[in-house]
């Protein structure tokens, strides 16, 4: 008998288990993403629905009215960011905005008293969309 041969098709599906096991992990971890997404930011988008800062079509966007609720000073940003990396998605955008620009951005403005620094991170971001679909 060729013990070689066994050994390898042995090495070879513990190969496919770790492989499965790695797959089904991340499985996981997007799974509690998306469900972090829905809870707290989702709720968040459908108060500035309510307010009028933001619009439900097929997706979130933002409204004139919100458009003015963000500091002239961080509009010029997310402008030169929106265009140079493009995002497509309100989450890209929300990515994208907490590592190039952060939250002191937003914080640095004490005439937003109205939103949080939560609303206010998702008007930026949705404005930054307008901007890369070229809309604004």
């Amino acid at each position: 008998m060729d013990w070689g041969i066994i050994g390898a098709c042995t090495g070879i599906m513990s190969i496919i288990g770790v492989a499965i096991a790695y797959v089904t992990k991340i499985a996981k971890m997007q799974a509690k993403i998306d469900l972090i997404w829905s809870i707290y930011v989702e709720d968040r988008l459908r108060r500035l629905a309510k307010e009028g800062d933001m619009a439900r079509h097929s997706e979130y966007r933002i409204t004139d009215q919100g458009i003015q609720a963000l500091p002239d000073t961080l509009k010029d940003k997310l402008t030169q960011l929106a265009k140079r990396k493009k995002p497509k998605t309100l989450q890209e955008a929300h990515i994208l905005l907490m590592k190039e620009i952060g939250l002191e951005a937003l914080n640095t403005n004490p005439a937003h008293t109205n939103h949080t620094i939560q609303e206010l991170v998702l008007l930026a971001s949705a404005y930054m969309i307008e901007v890369s679909q070229n809309q604004r």
